[in-house]
């Protein structure tokens, strides 16, 4: 019986189309592998481990991962803020606010309570800068107007189910 590293150098592995070659892969693994006694005289943590080092794809057989992860929402919302901050016409005014950013930052601290009452208030003042930064403000208030229409119609509802006496329990703390 042939090895997979001789299946994958063979000529007509290599001309298969992906499809062919996963659903070769699959087939020399339930027929070649599964079936040897040695591998089933392993433990079963030694076979989940083989079958994940099998199935991970290897450059050298020429195929790539055939599910792409799909995005969270967190992703998603992280990619959309990236391009928002990089690409926008608000990123061209980040420009300006970043130099000043800088130009008001310390360099270093001096020694002493002195040096941390000039460095604390300068690197705070930067940094609110850059909090403040036309991007940074632009994409938080697009997100606001954005999730408006959905987040105060779903407020209203929560709220209409809250008992009236705990409402008024609420308002008297």
């Amino acid at each position: 019986m042939a090895t997979w590293r001789e299946v994958i150098e063979d000529e007509n592995y290599q001309k298969l189309s992906t499809g062919e070659k996963i659903k070769t892969k699959n087939e020399f693994f339930n027929n070649v592998i599964v079936k040897s006694d040695k591998y089933k005289s392993l433990p079963q943590d030694n076979r989940i481990r083989i079958a994940s080092d099998f199935f991970t794809p290897k450059t050298e057989e020429g195929l790539k991962a055939s599910l792409p992860e799909k995005p969270t929402v967190g992703q998603i919302a992280k990619y959309a803020t990236e391009y928002f901050q990089t690409q926008s016409p608000f990123a061209v005014l980040d420009k300006p606010v970043e130099e000043l950013a800088r130009f008001i930052e310390p360099d270093s601290a001096k020694p002493g309570i002195p040096g941390a009452l000039e460095f604390f208030p300068r690197q705070i003042a930067s940094e609110l800068l850059r909090g403040y930064k036309p991007s940074t403000a632009g994409a938080f208030g697009l997100g606001m107007k954005a999730v408006k229409p959905i987040a105060k119609p779903v407020g209203q509802f929560i709220a209409s189910k809250i008992p009236n006496g705990l409402k008024k329990y609420w308002q008297e703390i």
